[in-house]
């Protein structure tokens, strides 16, 4: 588990070194790098499964920072700290985890890493099916959405690529489990980190190279609801956003 925290104040800097070393499940081998501007993290290029940045840096605008990072790494987990509770609009624009507004309380803390690092173990999980090109390894969080076509399955990634294999639909809705991914349709599932948009017809998905939502790199698809399905997936969907 690689941690990046990157604030341009040192004070800082030692209050979340002592988060750290307080919280209740640290563990050893975590390689936490801590950083005083954004230019000295972009230049980091082995990439960070958490990164705890700073809005206001004296050599750059952390949105800014967030959106080169989830350009290059958008699996990356980005939790805003900040003096200025103005600033959460912004974050808006970016796909992060979390706006936390400065001093972080240890409990505070503690809970916001725990349910970072839950997000961040279930994205590390793969799946392995066997293609017409043989093989592949998919990440579950590189999912987008699943469509069947009788007992063809299209699986379509972050990346715009896509793989078919036989199987069942009803056999991926249980192997990938309903945290993130719920079936929609007797046709669809659907990964609900990817979801813009949703009403009792149709779901907007956002296909975005960068991993941000309101990004127009890649565009966005739609994808019908079946009537017999919309009310589990409007609950599924809450309680994914409160999370």
């Amino acid at each position: 588990m690689r941690i990046a925290v990157c604030d341009d104040e040192q004070n800082e800097l030692e209050i979340m070194q002592n988060l750290f070393n307080n919280y209740p499940q640290a563990m050893a081998e975590w390689q936490i790098v801590y950083f005083t501007a954004g230019k000295e993290l972009l230049e980091d290029k082995t990439g960070f499964d958490i990164i705890f940045l700073d809005i206001e840096l004296t050599d750059s605008n952390g949105v800014e920072v967030a959106a080169k990072i989830k350009t290059a790494y958008p699996l990356s987990q980005i939790i805003f700290i900040s003096n200025y509770p103005k600033y959460v609009t912004q974050s808006y624009y970016i796909d992060t985890f979390q706006f936390l507004i400065k001093p972080l309380t240890q409990e505070i803390f503690d809970c916001e890493l725990t349910r970072c690092l839950e997000k961040v173990k279930r994205g590390a999980k793969i799946i392995i099916r066997k293609t017409k090109e043989g093989k592949v390894t998919l990440k579950k969080a590189d999912i987008v959405y699943l469509e069947a076509q009788r007992r063809v399955l299209t699986v379509y990634l972050r990346d715009g690529s896509s793989y078919q294999y036989y199987g069942r639909l009803a056999d991926e809705a249980e192997e990938l489990g309903n945290e993130e991914f719920v079936r929609c349709h007797k046709s669809f599932i659907v990964n609900l980190e990817f979801v813009l948009s949703f009403d009792y017809k149709n779901i907007v998905l956002s296909l975005k190279a960068d991993g941000s939502k309101n990004s127009t790199l890649s565009g966005n698809i739609s994808i019908p609801i079946g009537g017999a399905y919309y009310k589990n997936f409007k609950e599924e969907m809450l309680k994914f956003l409160a999370f």
